[in-house]
């Protein structure tokens, strides 16, 4: 999804995987602002305390949708844990991405981003200034881009990683891991 050269692929998808939780916005419905100090209950975002990387989150919620065909926690029935319309967003220039989900209360916006040594060195220097955008395209010859995968896409991606094609018949988008493991497989 990162807009680059396919030369600088495992760069930028070791960058990106490795970006860190920098905000976290909860706009729960009925109000009119976000709530910036709110973190999702859900266990593969991590915790307030631990947020997951961006790498580790992607990977958690791929392998949900491989195992078990949806994000919902199990037997928990608590609805703010239904996470729904998920889409993921990469930036570029610069490493930067979005998950942005809902629930039965509100949506969440998870925004991540990876800088380099040196940039994380020159905002400590220049903390109490104003600060300028002088990495990447704001001062080069790129174009900004955006990439975004929705839900259907990331489910696609784990019928792939599944090992299945499309069957016209089924009435799930796929079906759970528990109908493509052979018997014997699943008992070993």
């Amino acid at each position: 999804m990162y807009d680059d050269e396919l030369a600088v692929a495992e760069r930028s998808t070791s960058n990106l995987s490795s970006a860190p939780l920098v905000r976290c916005s909860h706009l729960v419905f009925g109000q009119a602002d976000p709530r910036l100090d709110d973190f999702p209950r859900n266990g593969f975002f991590g915790s307030k305390e631990s947020p997951l990387l961006f790498g580790d989150v992607l990977a958690t919620v791929l392998d949900w949708f491989v195992r078990y065909g949806d994000l919902e926690e199990g037997d928990d029935h608590d609805l703010d844990l239904d996470v729904v319309n998920l889409t993921v967003t990469v930036s570029h220039p610069g490493y930067a991405a979005t998950i942005h989900f809902n629930t039965h209360e509100g949506f969440w916006d998870l925004t991540y981003q990876w800088k380099p040594p040196e940039q994380i060195a020159y905002e400590a220097e220049n903390k109490r200034k104003i600060l300028r955008a002088r990495w990447d395209a704001r001062n080069g010859p790129h174009m900004w881009s955006s990439r975004t995968a929705s839900e259907d896409s990331l489910h696609l991606i784990a019928d792939c990683l599944r090992g299945c094609e499309w069957n016209d018949e089924w009435e799930e988008f796929g079906p759970s891991y528990d109908q493509l493991v052979e018997p014997e497989l699943a008992s070993a």
